[in-house]
């Protein structure tokens, strides 16, 4: 087996994490899932409920971390689709660096951890979720 060089290991995954994140980027954009959190977003922050319109009692969503997570942006007066953009990168960076760690600590080959890396880059969906207000990449990290 070929001993891994832990500074070009280390800066292979940051080019890695990097082009993920470049590629999420460039596939922002705002999907109805993102739409209709955005709308229970602000309807909290003018009533404080949690709701799709206020006064109404049901369940609004299925991604209640996911709203809780883009709340403070524009409680803070940030654009909220920008921040949603923002925290979907984020959370794609995250789970990009933890699949990284988890390949390390399960897998014998010492770039393992390059290999899982650059398969969910290659997923181009996945990044595409990531920025499109879908709240999946924070369940898929959730679970690692």
């Amino acid at each position: 087996m070929v001993p891994a060089n832990s500074t070009l290991k280390s800066a292979l995954l940051a080019l890695l994490v990097t082009v993920g994140a470049a590629l999420a980027w460039s596939e922002r954009g705002v999907h109805e899932d993102g739409f209709f959190i955005l709308r229970i977003v602000d309807v909290f922050l003018h009533t404080g409920q949690l709701a799709y319109n206020p006064g109404e009692r049901f369940e609004a969503n299925t991604d209640f971390l996911w709203t809780l997570l883009l709340i403070p942006g524009p409680l803070f007066g940030l654009d909220d689709i920008l921040w949603m953009q923002l925290c979907g990168v984020a959370v794609y960076i995250a789970l990009l660096l933890v699949a990284a760690r988890l390949a390390r600590l399960c897998a014998s080959h010492p770039y393992s951890d390059l290999a899982v890396v650059a398969l969910l880059v290659a997923h181009v969906s996945l990044a595409h979720f990531a920025a499109t207000g879908y709240g999946a990449v924070l369940q898929a990290l959730s679970v690692s």
